[in-house]
């Protein structure tokens, strides 16, 4: 009895680790999806920046 009920205790709780693997494993996906989308959203602003920086020295030369 006492073996059985260790037994089931330990398959709960290997159980759980599994299902906290997979929730890390989920979170780190989801970090890594994070990370991609912000690289590109940093680029598109930087790209942006650059190409108003481009306009105003553009300007300032046609005016100078």
């Amino acid at each position: 009895m006492i073996i059985s009920e260790a037994e089931i205790k330990s398959e709960k709780i290997i159980e759980k680790a599994n299902q906290e693997l997979a929730n890390i494993r989920n979170g780190i996906l989801d970090l890594k999806k994070q990370t991609v989308q912000f690289d590109s959203a940093m680029r598109s602003l930087i790209e942006t920046h650059l190409k108003m920086l481009d306009i105003e020295r553009e300007e300032i030369e046609k005016d100078g």
